[in-house]
This record gives C-alpha cells, sequence and structure tokens, in this order.
C-alpha cells in the first residue's frame, strides 16, 4: 500500500531527503545522513529491499505529514474493498491497531500488480539505486522468491 500510495502522490523523480528514516526499525536499506534520493528510487528500496526506513521516509514526505500519508493509505484501502485492513504506519511493522487479512493482502497485491511500475519492480531479484547529492550507489537485494 506504501508504494501504491507514492505513485499516486509524487512525481517519480521527485527527489526527497531520507533523515526521516534514520530511526526506522526492522529491514533497512541504511541511507547515510543527508541522503537525498528520487521517489522512484525510494519505491524501488521499499519493494526489492523491504526498507522500512525508505517506506518511512516516503511517508513523512507527504503535504499532510506522516499521518496523512496513512490516512491516504487507509482511504486507499476504502477505495479497493479492503475491508478487514487498517493501516498504521507504512512499513508494516507490528502495532496491535494495524490490521489485515490474506483475502485483503490477495486483493492489494493484485492492484500493485496492475500498475506497470509496481509489477516491475516486485520481480525484480537486485536493483540499485543512488543517492543524488553525492551519486553513492546503494545495492538491493530481494529476498523474496
Amino acid at each position: 500500500m506504501t508504494a501504491l500510495v507514492a505513485v499516486e502522490e509524487y512525481s517519480l523523480d521527485e527527489i526527497l531527503p531520507t533523515e526521516a528514516g534514520q530511526n526506522a526499525i526492522g529491514n533497512r536499506v541504511g541511507f547515510v545522513w543527508g541522503a537525498q534520493l528520487t521517489v522512484k528510487d525510494l519505491i524501488t528500496a521499499t519493494l526489492v529491499n523491504s526498507g522500512n526506513d525508505a517506506a518511512q521516509v516516503l511517508a513523512a514526505s507527504h503535504p499532510q505529514g506522516y499521518q496523512g500519508f496513512i490516512d491516504q493509505m487507509n482511504q486507499k484501502a476504502t477505495q479497493l474493498h479492503l475491508n478487514q485492513t487498517f493501516f498504521t504506519n507504512p512499513t508494516g511493522i507490528d502495532d496491535y491497531k494495524q490490521l489485515t487479512s490474506a483475502w485483503d493482502l490477495s486483493l492489494l497485491a493484485r492492484e500493485v500488480l496492475k500498475n506497470e511500475l509496481l509489477s516491475e519492480l516486485v520481480s525484480l531479484p537486485t536493483a540499485s539505486i543512488f543517492d543524488q547529492e553525492t551519486g553513492y550507489q546503494y545495492h538491493l537485494y530481494n529476498t523474496n522468491q
């Protein structure tokens, strides 16, 4: 859902600062302080590497702030008739208020696969993204089969 909202909300070539992802827990890309990445690269990091830091950056950069992004995720869930889903964060990290079902996840996966870019990204075994400020390259590896 984070990727779906991000492709609707942002221009793919928009550059975002990554500081908001520095305290993310779980799987991370590990952006260096001051890194600047395109939205496309942040979505790539979110989907290929399961980068929670990238997902945090996407949410925190929303025009209405972090909560505005989460609200948009829940609005999208309602539009897609994900009736057993409620989001509290962009990463999927456990939260007793965050809910979904296997059925809703299957509907969400179908929607992701309708988007050409997202469909391509979820199938990549590896990818590289670049810090727009320094040119530093991050190598991403997908652990999903």
